[in-house]
């Protein structure tokens, strides 16, 4: 009895954890509603740009699978991000690390803690950058 009972928790944590494809999609619901740009720091100048609350706002719609970016930033501001304009958007896994793509490009690696989300160009996939932007968004 004790042999099925040890068969039975093997094949029962064999299922739930199971093996990940690296390339799946990952759940994306930290990414819905709303998300006000603060901040894009880096590049190859090094800038470090403050955005009042509500200057950017990025809208995450996880079931049309878009992202509408609204930006009335300040025209003296170097480096604003993505202009005022619907987005495809996906989220996906590697090695343990999540990235964003936009428009099928890969835009940088995804963090998320307490209410703010990081997207950091010079985390990919593929490798690290040194001249990438690191946008720091809250809700």
């Amino acid at each position: 009895m004790k042999k099925q009972g040890f068969i039975y928790c093997m094949m029962l944590s064999m299922l739930l954890t199971g093996c990940a494809d690296t390339d799946t999609p990952v759940e994306d619901e930290p990414l819905k509603g709303t998300w006000y740009l603060l901040n894009i720091s880096g590049g190859f100048a090094g800038m470090d740009q403050d955005f009042e609350k509500g200057s950017i706002i990025w809208e995450f719609d996880l079931e049309q699978q878009s992202l509408a970016v609204i930006n009335n930033a300040l025209s003296n501001a170097l480096y604003t991000g993505l202009d005022t304009a619907s987005y495809r958007y996906s989220v996906h896994v590697e090695n343990g690390s999540s990235y964003i793509r936009v428009n099928d490009v890969e835009f940088g690696g995804v963090t998320f803690f307490d209410s703010k989300m990081v997207v950091d160009q010079n985390l990919g996939s593929q490798g690290n950058g040194a001249d990438g932007f690191v946008f720091v968004m809250e809700r």
